[in-house]
């Protein structure tokens, strides 16, 4: 009898997942909707919610070990479902982000990055949740978590209390960018040691950078960098003042994290320069730095300046390619 019960219970489970699946966008990768399915299913019989529960093993699991789930059972879940973030995002979800084109241009991404970067993995599972954590995308393991929550566009009411250059991010567009770096940065995380500087961390950074270009739809380098448009072109039009500025001020050769955290952690602006460079400087010119490397030999692969031989070993040759006077 407990054998026939187990076996209604994974049946029920299968047809559950793939009927949810399916109902809320069910693509390549499978980016499935954890938070609806919670919704319509936490208040079921206990069939079904052991069902429930079967079929998102895989995210229950994740959640559970990185804090978002207290514990990876039912009442874990229903805590979950119960809790502050999930009672307050799920509707404006629902009433703000167009899902199927979310999903649908998440799994062109991570399709295009992992053809691009074929050490790259596609994450076996793709779940979109609520989460009370800042961090929008989750890599643990082979499971891939989306904050769904932090995709509800610049003028959410929410986001208000975020400076003008954080509430950006928050634009369901910026999501395939956040994706894409994320796995980037998973399989080629910089590793810095003793002798490493700003330059070789300006590498790493513009190839990075020129990943998400070749692999986010439509890309835009402004969106790329986290810039507005009006930034984008200040950097352009400022290129060379800012490379010749660095290599005066010996910026290249340093190693200061407070300097380092200036040059490439997103902010307002970039304050070690006298006028006042948008955030993010140091990726911009690693970017352009990058792509006169690539633009000059055929042969380079972006994969190449992501491995400490690149960015570390050939750090002295790639921006020796690079001399924004004359671009």
């Amino acid at each position: 009898m407990a054998l026939l019960q187990n076996i209604k219970v994974r049946l029920t489970a299968a047809i559950l997942f793939m009927a949810y699946a399916c109902t809320y966008g069910c693509y390549a990768t499978g980016v499935i909707r954890f938070d609806r399915i919670i919704a319509a299913s936490i208040c079921g019989d206990s069939i079904s919610q052991n069902a429930m529960l079967d079929s998102l093993r895989p995210a229950v699991d994740a959640m559970a070990r990185i804090g978002i789930l207290e514990n990876d059972d039912l009442d874990g879940l229903k805590k979950y479902a119960e809790g502050r973030a999930f009672r307050f995002f799920a509707p404006d979800i629902d009433a703000r982000l167009d899902y199927d084109k979310f999903a649908a241009r998440i799994d062109s991404t991570i399709h295009a990055v992992t053809s691009l970067l074929p050490e790259i993995s596609v994450p076996k599972h793709v779940y979109g949740i609520i989460t009370p954590y800042n961090q929008s995308v989750m890599n643990v393991d082979s499971v891939m978590l989306i904050g769904l929550n932090h995709y509800l566009g610049a003028d959410y009411d929410a986001y208000s209390y975020f400076e003008p250059y954080l509430r950006r991010q928050k634009d369901s567009r910026k999501a395939a960018y956040h994706i894409a770096e994320s796995l980037v940065q998973q399989r080629y995380p910089y590793l810095a040691d003793s002798t490493a500087t700003a330059l070789n961390y300006m590498i790493h950074d513009g190839a990075v950078t020129a990943a998400l270009m070749a692999a986010v739809p439509e890309a835009s380098l402004a969106d790329a960098g986290g810039w507005t448009p009006e930034e984008l072109l200040w950097l352009e039009q400022h290129e060379s003042e800012l490379w010749e500025a660095m290599k005066a001020k010996k910026m290249l050769q340093t190693s200061d994290p407070k300097t380092l955290s200036q040059l490439f952690a997103p902010s307002p602006g970039t304050l070690i320069f006298e006028n006042h460079a948008p955030g993010r400087t140091g990726r911009y010119i690693g970017y352009r730095m990058v792509r006169s490397y690539l633009d000059s030999d055929p042969s380079a692969d972006i994969s190449d300046l992501l491995t400490p031989t690149g960015y570390m070993d050939d750090a002295s040759e790639i921006s020796g390619c690079y001399h924004p006077a004359s671009m």
